[in-house]
Parts: C-alpha cells; sequence; structure tokens
C-alpha cells in the first residue's frame, strides 16, 4: 500500500491536465500526480522515475522530484515561514510548506524561529505533519550505551535544571546548567 512520506519508483502512466500521471507496483490502482509545473518536458509513458510521494489537502497523492529537507520519522531543525491561528508552517524544502498544529508544539511561535521537530504522519488525515512534541519518541527503558562512548547531541529544550538533549537520536538526557 503506498503511504505519503516516502519515495517510491514510479512509471509514467500518462500525461493530462494536472501534469504526469504516476503509478507504482506497488499499488497500481492509485494515480499519483506529478504537477504540471514541476514535471520534466522529456518523460514518456512507460518510463520509471524516482519520486517524493505526499498527500495535499485533497488527499491526493501528489509526487515532486525534489528532495526535502527531512522524511517521515526524521528529527530536523526547521524555519517557521508563517502562523495561523490553527498552527505554524514550516519550510521543510517542498513546494508547500510543512504543517505543525497547535497541540504539536510549545508556547508560541513567530515567523523565522528554529524549531526541532519529528516529522510524522497525522493520525487521522495520514498527512505529514511535524510535532515538537518529542517526550513520547524517545525512551531510556532500554540504553544502548557504553561508559565513556562518544555521542551525538540534539538540544531538545530548556529546563528548570539544564537542557533537555536527544542522545544518539534514541534517548533523552539532561546537560545540567552546572555542567
Amino acid at each position: 500500500m503506498l503511504k505519503a512520506g516516502r519515495f517510491y519508483e514510479l512509471v509514467v502512466r500518462e500525461r493530462n491536465y494536472k501534469g504526469i500521471v504516476l503509478e507504482s507496483e506497488e499499488d497500481p490502482d492509485v494515480s499519483i500526480i506529478l504537477p504540471r509545473a514541476h514535471a520534466p518536458k522529456y518523460l514518456e509513458p512507460g518510463e520509471l522515475i524516482t519520486a517524493y510521494v505526499f498527500l495535499n489537502d485533497e488527499k491526493e497523492f501528489i509526487a515532486t522530484l525534489q528532495e526535502p529537507k527531512a522524511h517521515l520519522g526524521d528529527l530536523a531543525t526547521l524555519k517557521v515561514t508563517g502562523v495561523s491561528h490553527n498552527g505554524a508552517f514550516l519550510d521543510w524544502g517542498m513546494p508547500k510548506e510543512l504543517f505543525m498544529p497547535n497541540e504539536y508544539h510549545f508556547g508560541e511561535l513567530e515567523k523565522g524561529d528554529e524549531v526541532l521537530v519529528k516529522l510524522i504522519e497525522h493520525p487521522e488525515t495520514k498527512r505529514i505533519i511535524a510535532t515538537e512534541l518529542l517526550d513520547e519518541e524517545f525512551n531510556n527503558n532500554e540504553i544502548e550505551l557504553a561508559e565513556k562512548e562518544s555521542v551525538e547531541l540534539i538540544v531538545y529544550r530548556k529546563t528548570k535544571l539544564g537542557y533537555k538533549v536527544i542522545i544518539n537520536k534514541k534517548h533523552f538526557g539532561l546537560l545540567h546548567f552546572s555542567d
């Protein structure tokens, strides 16, 4: 079954007024549109291309040949490009900004802010959204670290005791202000 937020090998089926109609071997009954504005003129029916697939507002599968700054499941620091009463819009390198609903972020955001987010699938709409609420995403139940091991740290947010960090994109830790 085709899922938004992934790259797929797709076959050019035809050209129409919307752009190029593509299909996937995984789900040949589903049409994927590569919009005319982004469709290379050289593509012919039967050709195979690699494209990133996502859902638009009408829940149609849309393809792009652009590389997003982050993929479904990735952590990324993205810039806020706009704010509405429903949430914030983030630049993820795609033609349309990535939406982060109000219930998926902390506090007030302003245009120009940079936020650490994870790209997830919205449970109801199945569209790709961003979330700043990462506490459920990482756990320390089974820590895969050795003493004095070099680790990658991502500063997540400031707390009363110090900075909450993500360790090796798997665990949470705390860098105390006194450290």
